[in-house]
């Protein structure tokens, strides 16, 4: 039991470093840092999203999503997996790999 507690320690110190090293890039972002931070925030919760789940969540309008989406993309924050113009999904790929280690069967 100890082990598996160790294992959650170290899960959350390393996407806790990821969130810290990825929060100080998007506060870089200009105009859109604020609404980046927003959606950065609520990929954390949920490392696979779209524009329009975000937009439920923060409020924000779907053009500044897309924007931020864009922007954590270029940053190599978030990626875009449909290859769709429409009806996108979004990963947090570094935290959800974190998130999987161990986790996967062998």
């Amino acid at each position: 039991m100890s082990e598996t507690a160790n294992q959650c320690v170290d899960t959350a110190e390393r996407v806790d470093k990821i969130t810290r090293e990825d929060r100080k890039i998007v506060q870089g972002f200009g105009r859109l840092a604020g609404s980046a931070s927003m959606v950065h925030y609520e990929l954390l919760a949920k490392p696979i999203a779209s524009v329009g789940y975000i937009c439920e969540r923060t409020g924000l309008v779907p053009n500044t999503v897309s924007k931020a989406f864009a922007s954590l993309a270029e940053a190599g924050i978030a990626r875009e997996i449909t290859g769709k113009k429409r009806n996108r999904l979004f990963v947090y790929q570094k935290v959800l790999d974190v998130m999987n280690e161990g986790t996967m069967p062998s």
